[in-house]
């Protein structure tokens, strides 16, 4: 072959690259429209050119850098028309599937592939359906196929039209739109970054491979935190007043279990280290050994006990004047429920609702239901534990849970210890593996002694039986107006404005930590699960 065939074959080869890449950016855009399907809706105009300008720029600009590394070299030093369409077509393949797969999964998640992808999807299939997993890769096989046929066809129609491509003019301003696109998003985003226009800012990581995702933007894609800007920030965290309840979320459908033994619930207001030692050696009971997590702000922890809801939903709940979802299910189950209170306990820290059902009781004869829940003053510590103790004499295999509503003091600086209750409990057994409880959980593993409930008990509580492991992290609790993460090697806490200070388990402060996407976005799920967007 001589050396100017040789030039003519490299000429038509970087030739064919350019028209098969413009036919794999129009398939990058279309999987691009995945991605504008799942941002915010943009607030201005300004904002809505962005979008649009940085859709086109970007998913022109991927397939591009694509083929200048990976097929550009092809087209040099190995010009050979069959080879150049079968390592273009695999290697495309592979790259569009990607892309697909990340669109798909930022849809459901909110975040883009990372090292956690593949687990994350592999769990959440199995809890659809047994063998789930297996069905997904089955469908991931079926997809990679699909794009390869797909890829081949492009690859072999524009190497032969590749006379008629050249010859048509429509095709020319192209390569200029997506160029100026490119560099006019750019340009927009340096002058919103430099002036915190947040319309625009908010969607840094709304295509892959752009800019990082962190909890500040997950937080405002989920819409907890508002579009103004960092100084004037209004979160959702902070305007409980509007928040529309939605709860339960579904009619209960729930089955009568054969359960005659007592269940009851004890919930000091506070627990000092001398009460500590008063119940431990006063009483039979088993201590918790992992972190129970209580809230310091007593009508809030009250709350979340009663009701097995975040605390943010209080406002709500007492504006609604809604009562405890379970509670009607209980009874028309056949089992008698009571809120009891002792002779020194506030009322007034009770939810609306049950201030006016509410009893006080003074002996093991006045909590006599199926389900008790006694809300116990510190100061009513010796009365309290002879009423256990009368309980204990007279049906020893009442099912006991006994806690503190808000946080013991401790010389730990661990995060998770400072939120800490101690946690005590009869004739139930906690999983061995539970390292982590709160305050939901508690009414809920009596529940399981009664009910049997399609969805569990998730369709009125975020709360998880102290019976069922779960407890795996991440785990997490709304203290308002903050959020906190607990996961196995870090706890997050992600403030209203949307700032997160991440921390080892001693307590120390981990600079340039993020919580894990996984973790981020189950949390505000769980904490927006019953409540209803603004219309």
């Amino acid at each position: 072959m001589s050396k100017q065939q040789h030039r003519d074959r490299i000429a038509r080869s970087i030739s064919w690259g350019h028209w098969f890449t413009l036919g794999n950016i129009i398939i990058a855009l279309l999987i691009g429209t995945l991605y504008l399907d799942s941002a915010e809706p943009a607030h201005g105009a300004l904002a809505t050119t962005y979008l649009l300008v940085s859709w086109i720029g970007h998913f022109a600009f991927l397939p591009f850098v694509f083929f200048i590394i990976f097929i550009f070299p092809f087209c040099l030093f190995f010009p050979y028309s069959r080879f150049l369409r079968a390592i273009a077509t695999v290697l495309s393949s592979v790259a569009i599937f990607i892309l697909l797969i990340d669109a798909l999964f930022f849809q459901s998640y909110s975040f883009h592939l990372n090292s956690n992808a593949l687990t994350q999807l592999t769990s959440d299939a199995e809890q659809w359906f047994t063998g789930g997993s297996f069905i997904l890769l089955l469908g991931f096989i079926l997809v990679f196929l699909l794009i390869v046929l797909v890829e081949l066809i492009l690859a072999n129609v524009t190497w032969k039209k590749l006379d008629d491509l050249k010859a048509m003019r429509s095709f020319k301003p192209l390569p200029g739109i997506f160029i100026v696109c490119f560099f006019a998003s750019h340009s927009m985003h340096i002058w919103a970054d430099a002036t915190l226009y947040r319309p625009i800012t908010q969607q840094d990581d709304l295509f892959p491979a752009s800019y990082p995702t962190t909890a500040k933007s997950l937080m405002t894609r989920q819409g907890w935190i508002s579009m103004s800007t960092y100084e004037s920030q209004r979160s959702e965290l902070e305007i409980e007043q509007d928040i529309r309840l939605r709860y339960p979320i579904q009619t209960l459908l729930c089955a009568r279990k054969p359960q005659t033994q007592r269940s009851v619930l004890v919930a000091f207001d506070n627990i000092s280290l001398s009460s500590r030692m008063l119940i431990e050696s006063s009483l039979e009971v088993s201590t918790f050994q992992g972190n129970h997590i209580a809230h310091p702000d007593l009508a809030a922890a009250v709350f979340q006990v009663s009701y097995g809801l975040p605390d943010r939903l209080l406002s709500a709940v007492n504006r609604d004047r809604v009562s405890p979802a379970y509670q009607e299910t209980l009874a028309n189950n056949g089992y008698s429920f009571a809120w009891l209170q002792t002779e020194n306990w506030e009322t007034r820290l009770l939810p609306e609702q049950l201030q006016t059902v509410a009893q006080t009781v003074t002996n093991a004869n006045e909590a006599t239901s199926h389900i008790n829940v006694i809300f116990a003053s510190e100061n009513d510590i010796r009365a309290t534990i002879q009423l256990i103790q009368e309980l204990q004499a007279t049906q020893p295999e009442t099912k006991l849970i006994i806690t503190g509503l808000t946080p013991s003091e401790t010389q730990s600086n661990s995060i998770s210890d400072r939120l800490s209750a101690p946690l005590w409990y009869a004739n139930i057994e906690p999983r061995e593996d539970r390292v982590l409880t709160k305050h939901e959980d508690l009414l809920a593993s009596f529940f399981s002694q009664y009910l049997s409930c399609a969805e569990s008990f998730a369709t009125f509580t975020n709360g998880i039986p102290l019976q069922r492991i779960s407890s795996s992290y991440p785990r997490y609790t709304s203290i308002s107006p903050a959020i906190y993460i607990f996961e196995s090697e870090k706890t997050s806490l992600l403030h209203a404005n949307g700032d997160v200070n991440v921390y080892d388990h001693e307590g120390n402060r981990l600079m340039q930590e993020e919580p894990s996407p996984v973790a981020v976005i189950d949390a505000l799920k769980a904490l927006q699960r019953f409540t209803e967007k603004p219309d």
